[in-house]
């Protein structure tokens, strides 16, 4: 007879979501989940799996060194800014449903000031 999870634990033939293993390659995870997950991995070798695949794109991604911008690109991205039609300012707060952030600035304005930061 196969035992019953108890609360909070799980079945044996649950296995971790996606988002779970990547929060937990992330170290994201609350503790409670953490050692939920790490007793589950324990006992899951496609999870184990799954959390080794995630940990090698999380390692590829972050040591692959800066992404090179294209040459034209910020000329394209000021060419849309400059014919992208701005809210009317009076609008106040409801701007902010509109992709502008509490400042005013939208969010195309926040995007061009960072790619054009230097």
């Amino acid at each position: 007879m196969v035992a019953q999870p108890q609360p909070g634990e799980f079945a044996p033939t649950e296995h971790l979501s996606s988002e779970a293993v990547a929060a937990f390659a992330d170290e994201r995870l609350p503790t409670t989940a953490r050692d939920r997950a790490l007793k589950h991995l324990g006992q899951c070798p496609e999870c184990m799996d799954a959390l080794q695949v995630q940990r090698s794109a999380r390692y590829a991604l972050r040591h692959s060194g800066p992404i090179p911008m294209p040459g034209t690109l910020a000329e394209r991205l000021a060419h849309i800014a400059e014919h992208t039609p701005h809210c009317d300012s009076s609008a106040g707060s409801a701007e902010i449903g509109q992709g502008r952030s509490p400042s005013g600035r939208s969010a195309w304005q926040r995007l061009k000031s960072r790619v054009f930061r230097r």
